[in-house]
């Protein structure tokens, strides 16, 4: 049999071919001769029904394929197993293909389409497993033009398994908003669509055991490439300077080993070294579980969808229901701490807001001194004075360091260094606690060793306020803040931060209801530096942990995808199968103004 009747003779018939071309041009749905589908919405594209007509030779090719190598490919936004480009395998059918696409199939979309192509054409193939994906993106990149799907996965394919491939359409913004159109992937179709700004979309991911999406995929190359549509500018979370907060809340929140000043300088001595580390149990056990319980019983008109699904998907809380405590003025009557405008959805023995009196203690001013003295960073003037910090930097000879800055820079700057020689994994349940097992400690003994905040810091390092807020000291210090509820389904992707501050920064994650979570889950916190292959550091969620990152410029991260495994963890709450788990999400700079892009 001749090479050219594998393809379906009529896409090849010039009546079929005009009226291919005249919906295509009017931008007109069509269904021709019900063996091609086309839709002008969200963005062109044409499904080609019965695209080989020779069945043997499609079971023959798929053989074929099963057969070849894959590699892995797993990163923020795709995981699935990859061929390398076909140009290079020489098996009989796969070579039939290759002249079909190379030569037939370019000339049928040319016919038309009437835009030029040319001979790059990218080539290989996909196997899609269990809680395989691939995430929102548009495909632009290096002169392409067209996109192709040709599935050869089985014809029994049922929309349950997952693994469709979905159209986003555009909200005011032109960010990818809704799923418009959704593509099951049947046998011996064709997929094609056209390239632009607007050509968002994903394969959702595969939710059936056992199965396997095999497809053919690739693109073709213009001989005058679309000028490449730049993402539209990402506003960064606020800039908060820090928050009022009564000291004496502070003991009950806080796990009191972590108020020991032993206890911290070991832990500076640890970040000094490795740039990050894992707190397990910050919370006092019974504010965790208040807080876990806070938020489990939150409505869903308190959360909003963080997007847009290019750079993230992900739950999080209504600004409303925080309203953080600002340093109130001399002349001003600081309000009740639980005094919330938002209807209460808690039960009545969870009234008040525990969620926002935990926020306002890691935006207050002895968070800033206690971290400041946990990391080296110069968050708080007082940290500059503590005793911890005049013995953790010293000269070679023993004797201070007469430019603590300097110092805590070139160490931080050595050790994100040697982060970048290996892969690093946070687990809590497997990293040994900074906190010493079973401490006991008697009341006196933490009230002795306890970090304050001196209410009146040294004149040289007051700033001058601002008119009509007099009374408020501004160190200069600023954090973000954002409260986050991650589900099945959920992910940040590399290019969140690609508008967002780039300034060297202490990132805080405190993770609430991640119990019995494995890394097979997804949900992992990854820093890459974009220059290494490896990741820099990954943190798995584990409920009740504090994880505490330096993150220097040129570092980047990432939440990764949260796959449906997730809701067949043991112990998850009756009714809670939606939920993955919380992550308080806290961001620190040393510096009153960050650079923005």
């Amino acid at each position: 049999m001749e090479i050219n009747s594998f393809l379906n003779p009529l896409y090849l018939d010039s009546i079929f071919i005009d009226s291919a071309k005249n919906a295509f041009s009017s931008k007109s749905i069509a269904v021709i001769e019900n063996e091609l589908d086309f839709s002008p919405k969200p963005f062109p594209h044409f499904i080609f029904k019965r695209f080989i007509t020779n069945q043997s030779y499609l079971k023959s090719l798929q053989e074929e394929l099963q057969q070849i190598n894959y590699k892995h490919k797993d990163n923020d936004l795709y995981r699935f197993n990859q061929s390398k480009d076909l140009k290079s395998i020489t098996l009989p059918n796969v070579e039939k293909l290759k002249n079909i696409i190379y030569k037939e199939f370019k000339d049928v979309i040319q016919n038309i389409t009437d835009i030029p192509l040319n001979d790059n054409i990218d080539l290989f193939a996909a196997k899609y497993d269990y809680s395989d994906v691939l995430l929102c993106h548009d495909d632009q990149s290096d002169g392409r033009r067209f996109a192709f799907i040709f599935y050869l996965n089985p014809d029994s394919w049922q929309e349950s398994y997952g693994g469709l491939l979905g159209f986003f359409g555009l909200n005011e913004q032109n960010e990818p908003d809704t799923l418009i159109t959704q593509i099951m992937p049947i046998w011996n179709q064709m997929i094609l669509f056209e390239v632009s700004d607007k050509s968002y979309h994903q394969v959702s991911e595969l939710k059936a055991e056992g199965k396997n999406r095999l497809t053919i995929s690739g693109w073709f190359h213009g001989t005058k490439p679309l000028l490449l549509h730049l993402p539209s500018i990402y506003f960064p979370l606020e800039l908060l300077a820090p928050l009022d907060f009564e000291e004496n809340a502070l003991y009950d929140w806080i796990n009191p080993n972590y108020l020991i000043e032993d206890i911290i300088s070991q832990i500076q001595i640890t970040f000094g070294e490795t740039s990050e580390i894992n707190l397990s149990q910050f919370l006092a056990e019974d504010k965790y579980s208040q807080l876990l319980s806070y938020l489990d019983g939150l409505a869903d008109e308190c959360w909003e969808i963080k997007g847009p699904r290019f750079r993230r998907n992900y739950l999080v809380v209504k600004p409303s229901l925080l309203n953080l405590a600002k340093k109130p003025r001399k002349d001003e009557v600081q309000a009740p701490l639980h005094n919330s405008n938002l209807k209460n959805t808690q039960t009545p023995t969870q009234s008040n807001n525990c969620l926002r009196e935990c926020c306002n203690l890691f935006g207050s001013e002895a968070m800033f001194l206690i971290l400041s003295n946990m990391t080296g960073l110069e968050l708080h003037p007082l940290a500059q004075q503590s005793s911890m910090d005049t013995t953790q930097y010293t000269t070679g000879d023993g004797s201070p360091s007469s430019d603590n800055s300097t110092t805590r820079a070139t160490k931080r700057t050595e050790s994100i260094e040697r982060n970048k020689k290996r892969e690093k994994t946070f687990d809590a349940d497997k990293k040994t606690s900074a906190t010493p097992v079973n401490a006991e400690f008697s009341d006196t003994d933490i009230a002795d060793e306890r970090v304050l905040v001196d209410d009146n810091p040294p004149p040289s390092v007051k700033k001058e306020a601002e008119p009509g807020s007099e009374g408020i000291e501004d160190y200069g210090s600023r954090f973000q803040i954002e409260v986050r509820k991650f589900r099945p389904g959920d992910y940040t992707l590399l290019n969140d931060t690609s508008n967002e501050i780039e300034q060297k920064s202490l990132n805080l994650s405190l993770f609430v209801g991640c119990e019995d979570w494995i890394p097979d889950y997804g949900g992992q916190v990854v820093y890459v530096d974009p220059k290494e292959e490896e990741p820099l550091l990954t943190i798995n969620p584990t409920p009740n942990s504090l994880a505490l990152v330096y993150n220097d410029e040129g570092v980047a991260h990432f939440v990764k995808y949260i796959n449906n495994k997730c809701t067949k963890r043991p112990n998850l709450p009756e009714g809670k199968a939606d939920r993955a788990f919380y992550q308080l999400f806290f961001n620190y700079f040393e510096s009153p103004e960050p650079r923005c892009d």
